[in-house]
């Protein structure tokens, strides 16, 4: 069984994690939930601002990380 090297979100927490990184000032797109290439960049440079490995996933850990500021 392939293992997904993060843990997934749920519809809900996608469309928090778009909201808490526009709030951030790295996204401005819809918060519809579906993780497109400009949700994958916001996340990529948010990743990079923070010190966390820049794989563009939407992870649990990067929307702790994002509660947490």
């Amino acid at each position: 069984d392939w293992q997904r090297p993060f843990t997934k979100l749920s519809f809900e927490e996608r469309q928090e994690l778009q909201k808490r990184l526009s709030e951030h000032g790295y996204y401005d797109g819809k918060f519809d939930g579906k993780i497109g290439d400009g949700s994958k960049a916001a996340i990529m440079a948010y990743q990079a601002k923070v010190g966390l490995t820049q794989d563009g996933y939407p992870s649990l850990e990067v929307l702790k990380w994002l509660r947490k500021r």
